[in-house]
């Protein structure tokens, strides 16, 4: 494998491999990385060493093709974080078959679309959830899964026609051979979309475009044999791939997972591993500060050299508070992984960063399609130089969605932002997610980082809904910091003297939590949905003072 010119810099030669398909990345381990060194440790738990983990990975490959594992079959794994996981992507990719990486959250309806739709005939799961979640689907939903693969203890039931166990690998020989041909155009991961705005789509990537992040990810980073890599969130989502285990396979690194982010052992963890990155959503740092600084936290602090994090609503409390640690922003979707990046050099928390070599970027009228000038917010939309197969292939069995998506190799990306005078973007906004009020647009994140600097207030989330006159009226739903209290006169009057009149939220709705994905992102549409109750509290200034 030759070294692969990521930055467009004719000759430059990085030292890190251009991978075109899975079976590239484990022979390019294999190669680099010592038998006996640990390539994954589960946090306060077993590790495995590269050699065992080589080993079992070809006996699974060996049991799924016995199994009836085919190039083009979908195979679902619903599960949580665990060390089995890692497994999957690198055995399916290996076969041809396509991973559908499920949320181990979803049930009912929800679940049983997503396993029709995505045609899932073999399914890798628990018995606990099998029992809990999957098992009545079969007659209320008839779900058409052929082959249930248990990573504990079986369940046998009349109408799935093959069941295994986990297990069964040691059965099978830990030499292996892909039966047909892979390429980097193979089908390979069905990323199912988060869940912020309905029902979720899956978006169809190939080897090649997922690994190719992997190799840019690993160069932008420098990573190396002495990084550790501490990942917090699920491994169903793109971050464990992209910035998770293959990039610590391509760098030759350890990867420490937690099977839930727990903020009372992450510097405990820091520390006790020695992390040195961390890959986290904006929503975990506001938890982490408002925890007293531990003796963990002043021992693991100096450890961490990147660190992952997007937006970071409070850049100078969290610079001043871990000030040897270099923060990276930037903007991607599951449709179109890394798209903006910051440079790790000298942190700008206030943008998203340039393009990255492989990008095109351009900001477009939502409406008319017109191409915007410099610092005028419009739909971000995006475009690989590298050709169409380094972005998402579609929606699968969605052609009509990929159609409005991706529009003479454009992709669009339903995001609204802007780009300063050095092509910096500037994420603004969901589309649907900017409130248009009395003429005037009111982004739901400027809004939400004012009503955040509140100190009595832990989380916001505001959406607009129609209110009695049938025009868009702006919601906020607020938790508050623990033992806090705070009237609605009180949220009214702080509104009134940070904003302006026309962004000041008509209603305040106090929550105990807001509605999150299993990436702690806020779904949004749930919120809306919720629509306008009598009661929430109305705010009563003279909003034009």
């Amino acid at each position: 494998m030759k070294s692969q010119n990521l930055n467009g810099n004719e000759g430059l030669n990085t030292g890190y491999p251009a991978l075109k398909t899975v079976e590239d990345l484990v022979e390019h381990t294999k190669k680099t990385m010592v038998p006996d060194s640990v390539i994954l440790q589960r946090a306060g738990g077993d590790s495995l060493c590269v050699g065992e983990f080589m080993n079992n990975l070809n006996r699974i490959c060996n049991m799924f093709l016995d199994l009836g594992v085919r190039k083009g079959c979908n195979v679902g794994v619903f599960l949580p974080n665990c060390l089995e996981y890692s497994y999957f992507y690198l055995a399916f990719g290996r076969l041809g078959a396509t991973i559908v990486p499920l949320n181990q959250f979803l049930k009912g309806e929800t679940l049983s679309y997503v396993l029709n739709h995505c045609d899932i005939k073999y399914l890798i799961t628990t018995k606990e959830l099998f029992l809990d979640k999957i098992a009545s689907l079969f007659s209320e939903h008839n779900v058409g899964v052929e082959c249930v693969v248990f990573l504990d203890e079986k369940v046998e039931l009349e109408n799935i026609a093959k069941t295994a166990l986990f297990s069964d690998l040691s059965k099978y020989s830990n030499e292996f051979r892909q039966p047909w041909d892979v390429d980097g155009s193979t089908p390979f991961v069905i990323w199912l979309t988060s869940g912020t705005t309905g029902l979720p789509k899956g978006v169809v990537t190939t080897q090649e475009y997922l690994l190719h992040r992997v190799s840019y990810s690993a160069e932008y980073f420098r990573i190396n044999s002495s990084d550790v890599i501490y990942f917090i969130l699920p491994m169903y989502h793109i971050p464990f791939f992209t910035w998770g285990f293959p990039l610590a396979m391509i760098g030759g690194s350890k990867l420490v997972f937690v099977d839930w982010f727990s903020a009372s052992k992450f510097w405990n963890h820091i520390a006790s591993y020695k992390a040195t990155m961390v890959y986290s959503t904006g929503t975990i740092i506001p938890i982490l500060l408002k925890n007293e600084i531990s003796a963990h936290e002043s021992e693991g602090k100096d450890l961490i050299r990147l660190w992952g994090a997007w937006p970071l609503d409070q850049p100078d409390v969290v610079f001043k508070r871990w000030p040897k640690t270099k923060f990276v922003e930037g903007y991607g979707l599951s449709e179109y992984t890394i798209a903006t990046i910051t440079t790790h050099e000298k942190a700008e928390p206030s943008t998203q960063g340039p393009a990255t070599p492989y990008t095109e970027l351009k900001i477009c009228d939502p409406e008319t399609g017109e191409e915007l000038p410099d610092g005028k917010p419009g739909e971000i939309v995006l475009k690989s130089n590298l050709g169409p197969g380094h972005m998402m292939q579609g929606y699968y069995k969605s052609p009509e969605e990929t159609d409005q998506t991706i529009r003479n190799g454009w992709l669009y990306s339903g995001d609204m932002g802007y780009l300063d005078e050095r092509k910096h973007l500037h994420f603004v906004d969901r589309l649907k997610d900017s409130v248009r009020v009395g003429g005037e647009n009111v982004p739901s994140v400027q809004l939400e980082a004012i009503i955040a600097s509140n100190p009595k207030i832990l989380e916001v989330a505001v959406v607009g809904v129609k209110g009695e006159l049938g025009h868009d009226e702006i919601i906020a739903h607020v938790v508050l910091r623990d033992r806090e209290e705070l009237t609605p006169e009180e949220f009214f009057e702080f509104c009134g003297q940070n904003m302006p009149y026309f962004m000041i939220p008509k209603y305040l709705r106090i929550r105990g939590e807001l509605p999150k994905t299993a990436t702690y992102k806020v779904q949004k549409f749930v919120l809306r949905q919720d629509g306008l109750k009598e009661s929430y509290s109305r705010g009563k200034l003279d909003l034009k003072k």
